[in-house]
């Protein structure tokens, strides 16, 4: 795949900020960025959300297990997953959840007498909900783990170790062959993956006990983790995170090893698609994705970039973040799944497919997506800065906090309006601080200001370097001139996708129907030759629309040939994909045919 850029940098745009009023008074008044109000979003479709609402009938009916709703057999999956989110919030944001301790109190008065939740499991193990079982519990036994981390409480940290010894005890039937060969193929969501998953909850037990047994048990079931083509992308995800904590607590290499190799196979192997997206099912069955793993795809990278250092993760998960993650999120804060479009409607799915967009056909998947979609935020705001010895590196262009050593910085992003960042210092500690700020890839060399003035800065090693000392009180403002990439697919012919700055730019049939004629996938763009000046595409920066997700500044207009009627030249816009949050679900076009080359005319 090669990529072609345009040397032109867009110009400054002066445009209101967009501030969701009524989120932001939801007790999150330090940031009102894009990253802060998709994560308030989330959190008030969970607080207070419905269509289901999120209650203690609920949320209870899978440790019961009572079967009120779907998924009760996955025993502990939409309990431990609530707990789990909650606490991360309640950690992120220093505050106590009364609603979330009486759930947790609820789920503990449910737990069996050897120390599971939920249905019981068969004899042999050999049983579809036997595996349904382990994965919900898995997921409990990591959410009762983060409460513990939050609270402190001793009655937690017992039932998490009663639940860790039920996993030991259970484990030479689950190593066993039969079982193994029975669940490694062709079961999908109750696959092997539910006994591999348990590997996160296990080490953070370890941490929590210091009992060698769960530490042992994860390292058994580590070596018994391995992708397979049709696996549960989210399933596989969770275990390789799973392994990468492993490396943390033994600083055995071979775990972080075995890590970077899962990543580089998921990659290899054609499974990231062009907007960050892993599929919720591994080739061949590439249909649709799930935000469970877009979340984990996401977390995963984060974490190998923080423990490697390679830059490579950290714009794997940016790309991700910008456009698969918010294109996920649907206009309720729940997150769920989006339907891959193929070449044409009725035909099978290449081997080596790129889909040229999503259906407006999704699913909000309330009983798992929308509360690991909410998690999520939890690490992407933490991932904003980063402190190494006396240095401190603004790596994501989000909202973000800095907190220790008496030192206090705060990160506003507003780059889907105005291209900028701002960085406030809100104390300053004893000790010095030099701050380094990420030259991104699709940006040209970042501008920065102090006040009213302009801050010399020192490039190296792909970070602007500040020359003059923080003080409390500093306001930085980071300007992001934003390039345009046109990539193009090998495997496709003719085809290019448009990214401007982090953003990859679609076409929606909501503000664009007719572009989406049959035959709508032999559309032809009529894009201009890398060389010409300007920027690729016209910028039609003053167009706005009333979406509090929308991203102005990274609208274009261009032409196309309609495959149906090629002959009649025809307009529509180009837009983030990320905007899709703003509006009720829409199909939408991200890999075109190419026509030639020609000047866009005038905005209109």
């Amino acid at each position: 795949m090669s990529s072609k850029a345009s040397q032109a940098e867009s110009p400054r745009l002066q445009l209101p900020r967009v501030v969701i009023v009524l989120l932001v008074s939801l007790g999150w008044p330090a940031m009102a960025g894009n990253l802060t109000n998709r994560f308030l979003l989330a959190l008030e479709r969970v607080r207070s959300g419905s269509a289901p609402r999120y209650d203690q009938q609920l949320i209870l009916a899978d440790v019961i297990p009572e079967p009120v709703r779907r998924f009760t057999n996955f025993s502990g999956d939409v309990s431990g997953r609530y707990i789990e989110a909650l606490a991360a919030v309640a950690s992120l944001r220093r505050e106590e959840d009364p609603a979330l301790d009486q759930i947790v109190n609820g789920v503990l008065a449910h737990q069996k007498p050897d120390g599971h939740f939920g249905a019981p499991p068969s004899r042999d193990f050999l049983e579809d909900d036997d595996m349904a079982m382990l994965w919900g519990n898995g997921r409990l036994l990591v959410g009762l783990l983060q409460y513990y981390r939050l609270t402190r409480r001793r009655e937690v940290l017992h039932a998490a170790e009663r639940l860790g010894d039920f996993l030991v005890g259970i484990a030479p039937k689950l190593h066993s062959p039969p079982v193994m060969l029975q669940f490694q193929e062709g079961k999908f969501a109750v696959g092997y993956i539910c006994w591999t998953q348990t590997i996160e909850g296990l080490v953070e037990l370890y941490r929590a006990t210091q009992r060698p047994v769960f530490l042992d048990l994860a390292r058994e079931i580590a070596r018994r983790t391995e992708r397979r083509p049709g696996q549960h992308t989210h399933g596989f995800l969770t275990s390789v995170r799973g392994i990468v904590a492993l490396y943390e607590a033994t600083l055995d290499h071979r775990f972080l090893e075995q890590a970077e190799q899962a990543v580089r196979d998921v990659v290899d192997s054609g499974n990231v698609l062009i907007h960050g997206a892993v599929p919720e099912a591994f080739r061949p069955d590439l249909v649709r994705d799930e935000g469970c793993a877009e979340a984990d795809w996401l977390r995963l990278n984060l974490a190998l970039w923080r423990l490697t250092g390679k830059t490579a993760y950290l714009e794997t998960a940016e790309r991700t973040l910008f456009n698969a993650f918010a294109l996920n999120q649907f206009n309720t804060g729940d997150f769920g799944h989006r339907v891959f479009a193929p070449l044409a409607p009725g035909r099978p799915v290449p081997e080596h497919f790129h889909p040229l967009g999503v259906w407006g056909l999704g699913a909000r998947a309330w009983w798992c997506c929308t509360l690991h979609g909410l998690r999520a935020f939890c690490d992407l705001f933490r991932a904003a800065f980063r402190k190494s010895g006396d240095v401190l590196y603004y790596e994501l262009p989000v909202d973000g906090e800095f907190d220790e050593g008496g030192w206090r910085l705060r990160a506003e992003s507003s780059l889907e309006t105005d291209a900028t960042v701002r960085i406030q210092v809100l104390a300053a500690g004893k000790a010095s601080l030099k701050l380094a700020i990420r030259q991104p890839r699709w940006a040209g060399p970042l501008q920065v200001r102090l006040g009213t003035r302009a801050v010399p800065t020192r490039t190296e090693g792909g970070y602007h370097w500040l020359e003059t000392g923080l003080r409390a009180g500093g306001h930085l403002e980071v300007f992001y001139p934003l390039r345009t990439l046109e990539v193009h697919l090998s495997d496709l012919t003719n085809a290019v996708a448009v990214f401007h700055g982090p953003w990859l730019l679609g076409v929606d049939e909501l503000t664009s129907p007719t572009f989406f004629d049959e035959p709508w996938p032999q559309n032809r763009l009529l894009l201009p030759e890398p060389g010409l000046e300007g920027d690729l595409l016209l910028k039609q920066a003053q167009e706005r629309r009333s979406n509090p997700f929308g991203v102005p500044v990274a609208h274009f207009l261009v032409d196309y040939l309609p495959g149906g009627y090629p002959l009649q030249l025809q307009r529509t816009t180009l837009r983030p994909l990320a905007e899709q949050t703003g509006f009720s679900s829409s199909s939408w076009a991200f890999v075109f045919r190419k026509a030639g080359s020609t000047r866009p005319g005038p905005s209109r």
